[in-house]
């Protein structure tokens, strides 16, 4: 214990004194800041940006970079001769800028972060990333039963509940909406809720009522498995929610094979997940053979495998087929998750045609696949992949074209 002391306060050294001192030269914003290392940990967006001039710019810190026998390190795993690792230093930064950020928030709730000058200019993806974050924190706010008065004790209380659950240098971005959830709820769920790891996800979580989890706790009766839940991706409750004990055991006994998150996940993924208990047509062994991929697969996707009559060693091949044929980006598309389109009424209206031209697409795939295996004059597994590969690549441009005209400027918000 007391060797992981002086590797921490080790650690602080290098950031308050080099670290710092570089940074000074590679953010103009910092070259005239007295301590440019409060000055970075005091403010997510300087934060953010200083973790990415890092990933850019490691030339610039490799005297740091080295091992106990002065061999440079170009991981983020191996630990270096300060006794941290890349990755638990950027951990042990995140930390202490939630900490600097709730202090400030939560303390003074009228006090807003000033910015740091031209450096800090943000691009137009960038600007409509944040106005999505501010709408989702308002969300958590307004879900508050009670204003709740701030304060130092506050402060201290929500650092105390979030902090064993901050790793990751993409959760910086996330602070402004950290600060609006209530401490009770990290301290039950921990992980469960930092490991959302986009702005619709955490939208979502806004959304899932407490009895939804209370419900989903119930419908799964197992208080071991309903924690092991809302540790790895609380917002499986959605979709347990609304199961029945037999359709919830079904399924999760057909996924009891996966690493837990990964299950979680698949649950997460709330009306496929509602599909797999309620469509007869879909058996325990079919989820399991279909279970690596059920955590993106939309439901229209799963859908079209069952109405194609694919045997069980047909899915993976067929899902593979689909992917090269159309291209992984492509594929993810029209298969995967429906991505997130933002939080007003024109997003609801843009995410509605996205979800109709999926479902229309994919049950015209369908169709020609069908009309294409007719003419063949008998049916064999290899025949359903060449005539799915025959289709994608006759409709891949068009698909394509339609895509771009339905999403745009969605590359940052999946």
């Amino acid at each position: 214990m007391q060797g992981d002391e002086v590797a921490r306060q080790e650690v602080i050294r290098l950031l308050r004194g080099p670290v710092a001192q570089t940074f000074k030269k590679l953010m103009p914003e910092m070259a005239n800041m007295a301590d440019p290392y409060k000055a970075i940990l005091s403010n997510p967006h300087a934060l953010d940006r200083a973790i990415k001039i890092f990933e850019s710019r490691r030339d610039a810190f490799a005297p740091l970079l080295v091992d106990d026998k002065g061999k440079l390190i170009n991981d983020n795993a191996t630990r270096l001769v300060c006794g941290r690792s890349v990755d638990e230093v950027i951990a042990m930064a995140v930390r202490s800028g939630m900490r600097s950020f709730a202090d400030q928030y939560l303390t003074d709730s009228a006090k807003r972060l000033a910015p740091l000058g031209p450096g800090q200019d943000r691009s137009a993806d960038e600007a409509l990333r944040g106005g999505w974050i501010t709408g989702v924190a308002k969300m958590f706010r307004q879900r508050k039963a009670q204003e709740t008065k701030s304060s130092p004790a506050q402060a201290e209380r929500f650092y105390k509940a979030i902090r064993d659950a901050l790793d990751f240098a993409w959760q910086v971005q996330f602070f402004p909406i950290y600060v609006e959830i209530p401490p009770t709820l990290f301290e039950k769920l921990g992980t469960g809720l930092t490991r959302l790891d986009s702005i619709e996800k955490l939208q979502r979580m806004a959304r899932l009522a407490g009895e939804d989890i209370d419900k989903a706790e119930t419908v799964i009766k197992d208080p071991a498995l309903a924690k092991e839940m809302l540790g790895h991706n609380p917002l499986a409750a959605t979709a347990i929610s609304q199961m029945t004990g037999d359709e919830f055991n079904a399924v999760s006994g057909s996924l009891a094979h996966l690493d837990p998150r990964k299950k979680w996940d698949v649950f997460a993924n709330t009306l496929t997940a509602l599909q797999l208990g309620r469509d007869k047509r879909i058996s325990p062994a079919d989820i399991t053979a279909l279970a690596e991929h059920l955590d993106i697969l939309n439901e229209y996707a799963v859908r079209i495998i069952f109405d194609l009559k694919l045997g069980r060693e047909q899915f993976a091949e067929f899902l593979e087929t689909a992917a090269t044929s159309l291209g992984r980006a492509l594929f993810m598309a029209l298969f995967g998750p429906i991505p997130f389109f933002g939080l007003d009424d024109t997003a609801t209206l843009q995410r509605r045609s996205y979800v109709n031209f999926v479902e229309t697409t994919l049950k015209g795939l369908v169709t020609a696949i069908q009309k294409l295996t007719a003419k063949f004059k008998y049916v064999a597994p290899e025949v359903v992949s060449e005539c799915l590969a025959l289709v994608c690549e006759s409709r891949r441009d068009g698909i394509a074209a339609e895509i771009a005209k339905l999403t745009p400027a969605l590359a940052g918000a999946r």
